[in-house]
């Protein structure tokens, strides 16, 4: 019996990202990522058991430099007021660098996006989680009600300081705008222009902002 190559277990995980990024996190098989790698399939199973927990361990390395450098930054809305648009700009934009001293442009050195890819790995894997395995929806629950907690501090500051109005429930909010992001990423999947993406998320946003500060907060 042949011997079985020995991997790099964060190789493979490098060429998950990019083909699951590129192509869909369900739609890859592990018989493409062990050509890519030139290992065989037997290699990638004895490191990782099974397709799932290949997801899994991907979406963790994706969502590792995305927290840190994005994520984490709704914890304090008085640093990172802009935090919200600058997100929503890394969606419709594909990441490009936006102009400017960011903490997110960190995540450009750390995460390569894979040339033609659309929007976000992990919100493409929300859309279709119910494709997944259990240990990768597991993963993507749990980090929903992270980025769902994350948005309602990030709220709460946008009402201390009079920009989000106040009677609007916490919780809901929250939802909704952790839900604008499917729903761009979904538009960015069927091609809709940029036009139409910042024109659906201004509509969006509107009925949540003060009037006083919705035209200094649209996407144009």
């Amino acid at each position: 019996m042949p011997r079985v190559k020995l991997l790099d277990r964060q190789k493979i995980i490098n060429i998950a990202c990019n083909e699951y990024w590129l192509n869909g996190i369900d739609k890859v098989p592990i018989a493409k990522i062990a050509k890519i790698a030139a290992i065989s399939r037997p290699g990638i199973y004895i490191e990782f058991k099974n397709e799932d927990n290949l997801q899994l361990e991907t979406l963790k390395h994706y969502t590792h430099f995305f927290d840190i450098n994005v994520i984490k930054n709704y914890d304090d809305y008085n640093k990172y007021p802009n935090n919200l648009k600058l997100h929503l700009n890394l969606l419709i934009n594909d990441n490009k660098k936006p102009p400017g001293k960011h903490s997110c442009l960190e995540y450009y050195d750390e995460i390569k996006r894979p040339s033609g890819s659309k929007g976000c790995l992990f919100r493409n894997s929300v859309i279709i989680s119910n494709k997944l395995g259990p240990l990768t929806k597991k993963f993507i629950n749990k980090f929903e009600k992270y980025r769902i907690n994350q948005f309602s501090k990030y709220i709460i500051g946008m009402k201390n300081d009079k920009k989000f109005k106040k009677q609007l429930n916490l919780s809901d909010s929250a939802k909704y705008i952790n839900m604008l992001f499917s729903t761009v990423q979904i538009m960015k999947n069927i091609d809709s222009s940029k036009r139409d993406i910042k024109r659906y998320i201004n509509i969006s946003l509107e009925p949540l902002l003060e009037e006083s500060f919705r035209n200094k907060y649209k996407f144009k």
